[in-house]
């Protein structure tokens, strides 16, 4: 008996793919317009990941100490490590203050001085004086909930301006013809019909896809789907090879320790009870960059003075502070390290160890968000854009600078906005072409996976192994090949095997059955196409890493320690190329 398939169409202004704070934002910018927006998810907007995040945002705005735009400049180009596009870190740190505005005017409920103004805090990093002055008070902050504050109020602004959701909707392909998007198809996983959405703007914002390691910070939601639509669709994924390692997360579980908690005086310790961070950076200590901080703890490991049974992490010290101060500033803090650890932080010490937090890399676009699809040059996929996370615009090049993330996803929220026409009835009598083509691929995509007429069967000679490979085992596997292999520090040796293994993954990953044949919540079938974007993203990760020899900003070669000029250079990896094939893009100065 064949499946049955309801294909739905719609037809807006703005088609958003993701509800977290790039997706939400840039649908109230947009419909501030008059435009006729549509954010689809596969998920509700509050499970987005953006609610996670718990530090804070930057902006300089001298409330608690002098600040400097130039100085917050200074700051994102050196943890940019060389491969920041200029004109982006500027425009997003002198809008900073108005998205800080913004934000109040929406009612987020920032921490505030006895004098009324919004407190702010230091972050590693971030300097006064261009690197010569003291720490800058720059990150404003709701408690360490920050992202939870934010998201509420901008759902509820989306809301408030007839922006349409379409909640639990998996992206499947990018609707294209002739180097034009005209939107997307997406299967509806709460009542199993499929909806092919149409419009004029499409815009990417499913943020990272951190999930393709074991140990990560980031939700399960962080499996790259948007990255996977744009390698679809012929779009180059750019710099994949930055993965910004949190240092202070919950060893082994993953679970995210604030920054602010080193930000409050949170002391790091080995298994001797030391302060190793006055060996690697004497000045700063652990308000250094991330990365430096995280390869701290990693070589403090490595070289056995990792604690606990294991020897395979070191030790957060918050016992200066008690417990109601912990309470009261690093609520989420407490409550993880209980939950997560086991341990009253006010009276002991925490398990930390880094964890895969942040993707520097990604879709690659201009400096007004549009995707960029040419191999050597600037040629723009007309009708789409990428911001967030799943973009690389790129502000954050080699290393992102702590709480840039919350601002970068507002700021170009508010420029492809700026950039969107308004609303022309005419454009909505006049739909595209391609129509029938997208229900015709939408339909043979589901019956190649479910009919049992046609359903994904291995060949007789592979029946063994198909038997033997479920989506859950190989995602299982990727992940333990990541964190193996493609970690805080990397080697030829160990990405040429990670190369390997993820090949023979993949040939086992085209061997699967989808046992489930259902339509409705069919959690195996979401996880398989998961895992069909998570493995572009390894594969991605894994040749720009390769290719990439040299140590820069989160990326780290132990055969190639030394920062190499002939690098300072954008690498952009192509789907439908030999592994070993990538491309060279010049950085915008």
């Amino acid at each position: 008996m064949s499946v049955i398939f309801k294909s739905k169409k719609h037809f807006y202004d703005v088609l958003i793919i993701g509800s977290g704070g790039s997706g939400l934002a840039a649908g109230i910018f947009a419909a501030r317009k008059g435009l006729r927006i549509a954010i689809a998810s596969k998920v509700h907007p509050l499970k987005s990941h953006t609610i996670a995040a718990q530090g804070g945002i930057n902006a300089a705005l001298s409330n608690v100490a002098p600040d400097d735009v130039k100085w917050h400049i200074y700051d994102t180009l050196k943890a940019a490590d060389g491969l920041a596009d200029v004109d982006s870190v500027e425009y997003m740190c002198n809008t900073a203050p108005e998205m800080i505005s913004m934000l109040e005017s929406l009612g987020v409920e920032f921490d505030r001085k006895a004098d009324g103004k919004i407190d702010q805090k230091v972050y590693g990093g971030q300097s006064t004086d261009f690197g010569q002055g003291g720490f800058a008070y720059r990150a404003c902050y709701a408690k360490d909930r920050t992202g939870h504050s934010i998201m509420h109020k901008l759902y509820e602004t989306a809301l408030s301006l007839g922006v349409e959701f379409f909640n639990y909707n998996f992206a499947l392909d990018l609707n294209t013809q002739d180097n034009k998007c005209f939107g997307a198809s997406f299967w509806d996983v709460e009542n199993g019909s499929t909806n092919i959405i149409f419009a004029d703007n499409t815009i990417i914002a499913t943020g990272g896809w951190s999930q393709i390691y074991s140990t990560t910070t980031c939700a399960n939601i962080c499996t790259g789907d948007g990255i996977g639509l744009a390698a679809r669709a012929g779009v180059g994924l750019q710099d994949m090879e930055f993965v910004q390692f949190h240092p202070t997360a919950i060893n082994k579980v993953g679970v995210l320790i604030t920054e602010a908690s080193r930000s409050a005086g949170g002391k790091l310790r080995n298994a001797k009870g030391e302060r190793f961070m006055s060996k690697y950076a004497p000045k700063l200590m652990e308000l250094a960059t991330r990365d430096v901080v995280a390869r701290a703890i990693s070589t403090e490991i490595n070289i056995g003075n990792g604690a606990g049974e294991d020897k395979d992490h070191v030790w957060l010290d918050l016992t200066h502070l008690t417990r109601d101060q912990i309470k009261e500033t690093l609520p989420t803090v407490y409550e993880n390290a209980l939950s997560f650890a086991n341990v009253d932080p006010s009276a002991e010490f925490i398990p930390i160890s880094p964890a895969a937090h942040y993707n520097m890399g990604g879709i690659p676009t201009n400096s007004n968000c549009q995707v960029v699809k040419h191999k050597d040059r600037d040629v723009v996929f007309e009708g789409l854009y990428a911001i967030g996370e799943t973009a690389s615009i790129s502000v954050h090049g080699a290393g992102r600078l702590g709480c840039n993330s919350l601002l970068d996803l507002l700021v170009f929220a508010k420029k492809v906005g700026e950039r969107l026409g308004v609303r022309e009835e005419a454009k909505l009598l006049n739909r595209h072409p391609e129509e029938a083509q997208a229900t015709v691929r939408i339909q043979k995509y589901f019956k190649t996976l479910l009919d049992p007429d046609v359903a994904l069967r291995a060949p007789r000679d592979e029946d063994l192994r198909a038997q033997e490979n479920s989506v859950t085992d190989l995602t299982s596997k990727l992940k333990q090949l990541m964190n193996k292999n493609v970690g805080v520090f990397r080697s030829k040796g160990s990405l040429l095997n990670a190369r390997k293994e993820l090949h023979k993954l993949e040939k086992d990953f085209k061997s699967i059955r989808i046992k489930d044949k259902s339509l409705c919540w069919n959690l195996e079938l979401q996880h398989y196409l998961e895992l069909q974007n998570m493995i572009i993203c390894a594969k991605a990760t894994i040749n720009g890493a390769i290719w990439r020899q040299e140590s820069r900003g989160a990326h780290w070669r132990d055969d190639f320690p030394e920062k190499n000029e002939e690098f300072q250079a954008h690498f952009v990896w192509f789907l439908d190329e030999d592994d070993d094939i990538l491309y060279r893009r010049e950085v915008r100065g």
